[in-house]
């Protein structure tokens, strides 16, 4: 018997209408997902199609669920972790780990990845028949990752110090600008920001907001050499870890101070490799 095709809902439409409904914003859930806001928009009409259904009201400002919504939500949760409770376990059966020839880490935007090239490089050449995967993404997202078997190894920064991991390491955060002639004066601040989802980028805005200083982000980098060269351009300010620092560029002290973010190398088995992967990238690090 043939199906008809709205029998047939992929998981990854129910996963962007739950980020989109936890975050309350399609430009948050697009930079979580890795999507472009028109495909996230693009996911949520489909599922709205095939579902027969509005799931979000639009007739009021913000992300605001319709009754119907409501319905499909505790499903779609239901759905999305099912899907992935699966995946976990059979990436992690005994088959599939014979199996595996790939290290699959995860690269937060806040770190630059040629740091871990020259790392790999030298782990190959006494096992040639490795392969390494490096995925990008903010620590959030990775995270999720490693929990459901997608990833083997992911540094990652967070507000506070990860409970529980052995390896993390406390970094301070600082203010850098192209120069710094006069303290800051009332006007906005001209800002350089990394991606919705990066611990710098919350941390940054959030201590403008909580001393009332005004800013304009006149430049955003997915990559971190991207916002450093933006800020060395003269698009603005940033604040981000202070291991970071480029020597033509300057501190700003006259701005609020940020608080220190934490770095946490989280290892999804305890294999003899990973946990030695994790011990030098956490060298790399500090």
């Amino acid at each position: 018997m043939r199906k008809r095709e709205s029998e047939n809902v992929g998981v990854e439409l129910f996963r962007t209408f739950l980020a989109v409904n936890e975050l309350r914003s399609h430009k948050k859930a697009a930079a979580y997902l890795g999507l472009s806001p028109p495909a996230i928009s693009g996911h949520l009409k489909r599922l709205q199609d095939l579902l027969g259904v509005k799931i979000f009201d639009n007739s009021v400002p913000g992300v605001i669920l319709t009754a119907d919504g409501a319905l499909v939500l505790e499903s779609a949760r239901e759905i999305v972790n099912s899907h992935d409770h699966l995946l976990g376990q059979v990436r992690r059966s005994p088959t599939k780990l014979q199996q595996a020839r790939a290290i699959k880490i995860g690269v937060p935007h806040e770190l630059r990845c040629w740091l871990l090239v020259p790392l790999l490089a030298e782990i190959q050449l006494s096992h040639p028949d490795l392969e390494f995967s490096l995925r990008r993404g903010s620590s959030g997202a990775l995270l999720d990752e490693l929990e459901h078997g997608e990833l083997d190894i992911c540094p990652a920064v967070t507000p506070h110090r990860p409970p529980g991991i052995v390896r993390s390491y406390e970094e301070e955060i600082v203010w850098i600008s192209k120069q710094f002639d006069k303290p800051y004066e009332g006007k906005p601040v001209m800002i350089v920001a990394q991606p919705y989802g990066t611990v710098a980028r919350d941390l940054m805005l959030s201590s403008l907001e909580a001393a009332n200083i005004p800013y304009r982000i006149t430049f955003e980098a997915a990559h971190i050499d991207g916002a450093i060269e933006a800020v060395r351009r003269g698009f603005g300010s940033m604040a981000f870890g202070k291991s970071n620092m480029a020597n033509d560029l300057v501190q700003r002290t006259d701005l609020p101070p940020v608080p220190k973010a934490f770095w946490g190398i989280h290892v999804r088995q305890s294999l003899p490799l990973h946990e030695q992967l994790a011990d030098e990238i956490l060298t790399i690090l500090a």
